[in-house]
């Protein structure tokens, strides 16, 4: 699907032996060595993956994977959380997609202009602001782009958060939306979910 139809714990089994000792010992390497550059520890396994795609991530505690809407989504995959408080009287259940389509020769930097085109804010729903612009770095080293805003569903504040990452031709969109009323409480979980996202 092109970009114009839509916009991821190491253990270590450690044996040692116990030598009795007065005090501490610490190695000294000899006169004139290389002392060795620290190793960087892998990224830790993530909760969920998809075999199919390539992709892991963790999803936000207590959110469950449900069907797909149908075979016309554009959205691969669909996790729904505890129902929110959207206003002292409503609920609704928080939910996040996650949708994967052919780059069409745009990179990062291109599928991020085409997140934010105004024409597409207005498809996006009454009341529609931009909020959050950010460049990140996953913590497998991709690249990665956040964008944030709130627009309005059936008449309540809502929330979106939006990860864009492009890979080997490939975009990864994953996006969350949930009711303005408890978003400040819940956007640390729902950031460390979508930057938790993994290719390979």
């Amino acid at each position: 699907m092109s970009p114009h139809g839509v916009v991821t714990m190491l253990v270590a089994g450690l044996s040692a032996g116990v030598v009795a000792c007065s005090s501490p010992v610490q190695a000294v390497p000899a006169p004139g060595s290389a002392v060795p550059a620290p190793v960087p520890s892998a990224p830790a396994p993530r909760a969920y993956r998809n075999a199919q795609w390539g992709y892991s991530f963790d999803p936000p505690p207590g959110w469950i994977s449900v069907p797909d809407k149908g075979p016309e989504s554009p959205y691969s995959e669909r996790f729904l959380g505890p129902p929110r408080p959207v206003s002292p009287e409503f609920e609704s259940e928080p939910e996040l997609r996650i949708a994967n389509f052919r780059a069409d020769g745009l990179d990062l930097k291109g599928m991020v202009e085409h997140a934010k085109d105004p024409k597409r804010h207005r498809l996006a729903g009454k009341g529609y602001r931009l909020l959050i612009d950010e460049d990140l770095t996953l913590a497998d080293g991709r690249p990665a782009h956040l964008l944030g805003a709130v627009k309005q569903i059936l008449g309540y504040d809502m929330r979106e958060l939006k990860l864009i990452v492009v890979e080997r031709g490939q975009v990864y969109v994953l996006e969350t939306t949930s009711p303005e009323f408890t978003f400040a409480r819940d956007e640390p979980t729902l950031r460390a979910s979508l930057t938790s996202f993994t290719l390979g």
